[in-house]
């Protein structure tokens, strides 16, 4: 079971940000195919750098036992703890402070999923979640957290864009992403969910 109640296959980490289906991109018709490889449109195909993709590989295992301990309700402490001792690079972590012990994993995570989602995609692609971000409404009193230029995957964003991103990424992504990139983001708002407020 993934996240938001849906049934739906784990994501595959064999094919996180990698070109597998170039052959949507050779000029036949592909009329009947679904938006999973999104990435292709325009015969575009982005390469994510091979370190940063296995970044990914490496926390996304552990979001992923996490997912299946919370499913089974078995070793949910030692998720935790394999969740809260990931140590990503210094280009993905926050500088916001007041964040709680695992709010800082998990927005450290969403930095990373975001800069290889971002250089992942298409022109055209980033142009339409570029577009949906800055549809995104404001709470309350706070202010617009998108304006669409986030879309830069060397953007740097606050604790709060992170949140957010961390919570939406999977509404986001649709018809834009591939489908495992979209499992992945889908599995990180089931991870913050349970996650976000735990004290350490």
């Amino acid at each position: 079971m993934s996240c938001c109640g849906n049934h739906s296959e784990p994501c595959n980490t064999s094919q996180l940000f990698t070109p597998h289906s170039h052959s949507h991109s050779n000029g036949h018709d592909h009329s009947h195919h679904d938006h999973s490889h999104a990435h292709l449109s325009n015969g575009e195909l982005n390469q994510v750098p091979k370190e940063q993709q296995a970044e990914v590989v490496r926390v996304h295992k552990v979001i992923q036992a996490w997912v299946q301990a919370a499913v089974a309700e078995h070793n949910k402490t030692q998720a935790n703890n394999d969740l809260l001792a990931l140590k990503l690079p210094e280009r993905y972590t926050s500088s916001s402070t007041g964040l709680k012990p695992f709010q800082s994993v998990l927005t450290s995570i969403t930095a990373l999923y975001w800069s290889a989602t971002c250089a992942f995609l298409s022109k055209q692609n980033r142009e339409t979640l570029s577009s949906r971000l800055a549809q995104i409404p404001s709470f309350g009193s706070e202010a617009k957290l998108f304006d669409g230029k986030e879309v830069d995957q060397d953007a740097r964003l606050n604790a709060k864009q992170l949140e957010a991103l961390m919570r939406v990424g999977g509404l986001l992504l649709p018809e834009v992403a591939d489908k495992e990139v979209v499992t992945l983001w889908r599995e990180l708002a089931e991870v913050s969910a349970g996650a976000w407020e735990i004290e350490a």
